[in-house]
């Protein structure tokens, strides 16, 4: 649960945003699922972090779970219900912020944002 500390949260972002947010990045980012690997991350928290960085360099996401059947799922829909309602990238940051230490904070993503 150390990845969903407000600390971890701002320095994750800080790298996804860094690296979409460089000179010459193209205006279509393909990504997929940092650190869920040996480092054990959690794909939906590193899929929505990745998502708010590209959307806040100005960037489309185009993510690649590979064999990620949740988050292949999951995000898709999610990403437009937000999208449809405006939902912003500091919205979207302030609750992460605010509920990440929450067990259930899909869910209540997923009833905050319907």
């Amino acid at each position: 649960r150390q990845q969903f500390v407000p600390a971890a949260l701002r320095r994750e972002l800080g790298k996804a945003w860094a690296g979409f947010n460089a000179p010459g990045t193209p205006a279509t980012v393909a990504t997929g699922n940092w650190g869920c690997g040996a480092f054990m991350g959690d794909v939906r928290l590193k899929c929505v972090l990745q998502w708010l960085a590209c959307s806040q360099a100005g960037k489309e996401m185009h993510y690649f779970p590979f064999d990620n059947e949740d988050v292949s799922t999951w995000f898709p829909p999610l990403m437009e219900r937000l999208c449809a309602r405006g939902t912003t990238v500091g919205e979207l940051a302030s609750f992460l912020f605010e509920n990440a230490s929450r067990r259930d904070l899909w869910a209540a993503l997923d009833a905050t944002f319907k």
